[in-house]
């Protein structure tokens, strides 16, 4: 239970995108086929809490983010995102789209389109898998995903989510 006066962290979700509308949408369009719920925070970069929180919306919109980028990606010009979840408050999640290794995972991977950074916080399932790489940052831990590509500094096989 928070303190008195403070909030509950809450799962967000942050998103960038080389075409903010466009990025908007598939995001949009992910959390509604993922089940769950956003309320959306104003300004930029695109920003909000969602609901329910717990691992298996997170696979859920994991795999609707991937799912959606691609269906985007193949009909219209191509979009690139970077995503962030985040178990805290919509600005500390807006705060994680600078770290560096998000933004170079899709540089060292000119074919990638999407690059996902989920906090250590977030809650995970038992299904395994090694597409994540472990990153320390300011003495946080997170994972990384970037669909079809492995980071060469690539730290651990840790299964984590999906």
């Amino acid at each position: 239970m928070a303190p008195i006066g403070a909030e509950a962290s809450q799962l967000c979700v942050a998103a960038a995108g080389t075409c903010g509308q466009a990025a908007e949408k598939v995001v949009t369009t992910a959390v509604d086929a993922a089940g769950l719920t956003v309320r959306w925070q104003p300004g930029t970069p695109l920003s909000g809490t969602l609901a329910p929180a717990g691992p298996a919306p997170v696979d859920r919109f994991l795999r609707a983010i991937d799912i959606e980028l691609a269906e985007h990606n193949a009909h219209r010009s191509r979009l690139r995102l970077r995503i962030a979840l985040h178990l805290g408050d919509p600005e500390s999640t807006r705060g994680l789209l600078a770290i560096p290794a998000l933004a170079d995972a899709l540089d060292e991977a000119p074919d990638a389109t999407l690059a996902v950074l989920v906090s250590d916080r977030v809650p995970r399932t038992t299904r395994p898998t090694t597409d994540f790489a472990e990153l320390h940052h300011r003495g946080d831990s997170f994972w990384l995903w970037t669909p079809g590509w492995r980071p060469p500094h690539r730290r651990t096989t840790t299964p984590l989510w999906r």
